[in-house]
């Protein structure tokens, strides 16, 4: 049996096919590319107003703010507790890698 997290995620099927996952439930599971999965798995965060979770926040502000850029100058999913509007570690790898 699968255990799903409550945050959105994107699960490979092992066919080569993908599902998305939110709330311990699948709610897509003919996704056909890693790509479609991966924008997919985005708009869920973005639709249903998701935070990032605490363990996987700094990795998908980086993604959102550098690969996607969604909402570069706006600020983070993560949680409200913190006090910068962008995490100082992505903000960091940003400036040094001239975003």
């Amino acid at each position: 049996m699968l255990i799903l997290p409550s945050t959105p995620c994107l699960i490979s099927s092992g066919d080569g096919s993908f599902m998305i996952s939110v709330d311990k439930k699948i709610i897509n599971e003919e996704i056909q590319t890693f790509e479609a999965g991966f924008f997919m798995m985005f708009a869920v965060y973005y639709t249903l107003n998701i935070e990032y979770s605490e363990m996987a926040c700094v990795t998908l502000e980086f993604i959102q703010r550098c690969f996607l850029s969604m909402n570069p100058d706006k600020p983070s999913k993560a949680s409200k507790r913190k006090k910068s509007a962008m995490n100082q570690k992505v903000l960091t790898l940003l400036n040094r890698h001239g975003f």
